[in-house]
């Protein structure tokens, strides 16, 4: 069973390997992302 994180992602770049935030474009540009009712992404990594 692979374990998984989840990262709360608020427009700062975080201290994650190939995890970038890309604000004009609201993207997130590694694994898979979603966004919340209140505007907030997540993206849930590898362990």
């Amino acid at each position: 069973m692979e374990k998984r994180r989840t990262y709360q992602v608020d427009g700062v770049y975080l201290g994650v390997s190939n995890l970038n935030w890309s604000h004009d474009s609201r993207t997130l540009f590694f694994g898979a992302s979603s966004v919340d009712e209140n505007g907030v992404y997540r993206v849930t990594l590898p362990d």
